[in-house]
């Protein structure tokens, strides 16, 4: 191997600063403690929302695997939602 420039030594020390500087706000943010606890009333809403977005994605997931289909060149009989599993 050649000698190893002192450009690359700098590049290097940048990239691992850059870096860094990304990643540490993500931590100093999920490090964090919630200012307050949940309660039932609040977590009864976040799971509703969550419901709302899972079953807003319903006729994206059947669009998407009917493509996925046409492009296996698979022709199922039909692509349905069990209504007792949603």
């Amino acid at each position: 191997m050649g000698k190893q420039k002192k450009w690359q030594l700098y590049l290097i020390i940048a990239v691992i600063v850059l870096t860094i500087y990304n990643i540490l706000p993500t931590v100093f943010y999920y490090s964090k403690p919630l200012k307050s606890p949940i309660d039932d009333k609040h977590s009864s809403a976040i799971a509703e929302q969550i419901v709302t977005r899972v079953n807003a994605l319903e006729l994206q997931a059947k669009e998407w695997l009917d493509s996925f289909c046409n492009l296996l060149k698979v022709k199922p009989l039909s692509i349905d939602v069990k209504a007792e599993q949603p």
